[in-house]
């Protein structure tokens, strides 16, 4: 929803801001159960399951208040009225004769019947090479959102402290708390720079930098887990919080803004559908497997995802075109440009 309503120049960085925002709800989990550690029977950790029901009351609540209807959507049922005063109460402060919401007006409306025309369905990743393109960066994104290491620091911080030393269950808390505050920090950071530098050079940064960080943490591990070296015990602390921040600067912010940008609208729903399902398949992975994994071979767990990032890394520089300054109709210039070169080709 933030792309389809969000100001064309803001765009890019409300939807980015959307998927950095979990990092809030991550906090006050965190920051409950640090507090109710303490308490010396079941509800240590029944009060913050309880709370957490308050999060999707707001959003239902959020939902009826305050969300409008997509312009895309309500153009594509015939109600061009409503999408135009939707444009305009928020792209222009209610004018809908202003030049930038006249212009997007007549291009929305003239994608959407262009695309109205050409029914779509499942079938229709496949019907050219710029969507089987988009289809395989869904796919991507999906895979990368859980299996960039990230899965294994997330769900199994406390064995993973205790592998070097770090066996308190208050110490454990307080490392979660501050662990996600800095994923927030790093989360709003990647999506405000999204805009500025391009989602490109963040996909590439990140992933570069992820590998350099969860590369020297595997090592620190082997050293205190093999020559129980304290300091090197020590050391995997910072390191984690350096791979998540680099994490937090693109696959946080980007995991749901990047697919939709990339997607057209009427396989916008179908492409983010196929995104958030390899990543629950992904996640299932992390759940059952990666604690049998880690049980196994320790500290040398760490560098099937080194080996995974590695080829994320390659992907992103083939796959992931720049975005930056394209409204959504714009981008979708990128994918299917070739596609109508090699039909007027064809053509002569």
């Amino acid at each position: 929803m933030p792309t389809e309503i969000a100001h064309p120049r803001q765009r890019q960085t409300a939807t980015a801001l959307y998927n950095a925002s979990w990092c809030l709800g991550a906090i006050s989990s965190a920051a409950v159960t640090y507090a109710t550690i303490g308490i010396e029977n079941s509800w240590s950790w029944r009060v913050p399951c309880l709370l957490q029901i308050s999060y999707p009351l707001f959003q239902m609540l959020g939902l009826l208040v305050f969300v409008p209807e997509s312009p895309r959507w309500l153009v594509s049922k015939g109600r061009k009225d409503e999408a135009l005063a939707i444009l305009g109460k928020y792209h222009a402060n209610g004018d809908t004769d202003d030049e930038l919401v006249q212009y997007e007006y007549r291009l929305i409306c003239s994608t959407i019947t262009a695309e109205i025309t050409n029914a779509t369905n499942w079938a229709t990743f496949f019907s050219s090479k710029g969507n089987m393109h988009r289809l395989a960066i869904c796919v991507l994104v999906g895979l990368m959102q859980e299996w960039a290491g990230n899965g294994l620091l997330s769900y199994y911080l406390a064995p993973i402290l205790s592998s070097v030393g770090i066996t308190k269950a208050a110490d454990q808390a307080a490392v979660n708390v501050s662990l996600n505050i800095w994923n927030f920090l790093l989360s709003v950071g990647g999506a405000l720079a999204s805009e500025r530098y391009g989602r490109r050079v963040l996909w590439l940064i990140s992933t570069e930098a992820m590998i350099v960080f969860l590369s020297v943490s595997t090592l620190a591990a082997g050293l205190f887990a093999e020559r129980h070296l304290p300091a090197a015990g020590v050391a995997v602390v910072p390191l984690l919080f350096l791979f998540l921040g680099a994490y937090d600067i693109a696959y946080a912010p980007l995991f749901l803004s990047y697919p939709a940008e990339i997607l057209p609208f009427q396989l916008r729903a179908k492409g983010i559908a196929v995104t958030l399902s390899v990543d629950a398949v992904a996640c299932f992975f992390n759940q059952y497997v990666n604690p049998v994994a880690f049980t196994a071979i320790a500290w040398r767990y760490y560098c099937v995802f080194v080996g995974c990032l590695v080829v994320f890394l390659g992907l992103i520089y083939f796959l992931f075109p720049e975005t930056k300054g394209r409204s959504l109709e714009e981008v979708a210039v990128i994918f299917d440009e070739n596609d109508v070169n090699e039909k007027k080709t064809r053509g002569r």
